[in-house]
């Protein structure tokens, strides 16, 4: 009598031998999603509360579900946006976008400007006492003198004080 041999059916070893999962072995895959933005995000940046959704920035945004996207209408809104941003992006950082700079751009020269003077001065040729406020010339406007920082009196008194230094030598 022939023997009959020990085999497994043929479906069972081609499921094995092609290394696709078995049904005891499949798993569904959990979608992490920003409830705000509607992007996708890694588990990494948490989820519920002390979540952060590295594309919008928001704080406890984050919602995962098994086997679906949590909100797929609010993900087809911000894949929408990403295609706009692809197609109409932002100027370069070195073009003008309408914010104000504090330094100059790689290229671009620098404006000198000169040192402006605020406070009290004073003519000793002609013996004007004036206020300044942002004036870049310490020149008198009656006589064209050079102005000296200080009031009037203050100025004579300094004067006083070296004149007697120099008399008790």
């Amino acid at each position: 009598m022939p023997r009959k041999s020990a085999r497994r059916p043929r479906a069972t070893r081609a499921r094995r031998a092609s290394g696709g999962p078995t049904p005891s072995r499949q798993r569904k895959r959990i979608f992490h999603q920003c409830l705000c933005c509607g992007a996708l995000v890694d588990p990494i940046f948490g989820l519920g509360l002390g979540s952060w959704c590295p594309d919008c920035q928001q704080p406890d945004a984050i919602d995962s579900q098994e086997g679906q996207i949590p909100d797929p209408v609010l993900y087809g809104s911000w894949q929408q946006r990403q295609k706009e941003r692809t197609r109409f992006p932002k100027p370069p950082a070195g073009e003008d976008d309408g914010r104000p700079r504090f330094y100059p751009m790689p290229g671009e020269t620098t404006m000198k400007q000169r040192k402006t003077h605020t406070g009290t001065y004073s003519c000793l040729e002609c013996c004007i006492e004036s206020n300044l406020v942002a004036e870049e010339s310490l020149k008198c406007d009656q006589c064209g003198g050079p102005l000296s920082k200080g009031s009037l009196e203050d100025l004579w008194a300094g004067e006083d004080d070296e004149g007697y230094e120099g008399d008790q030598r």
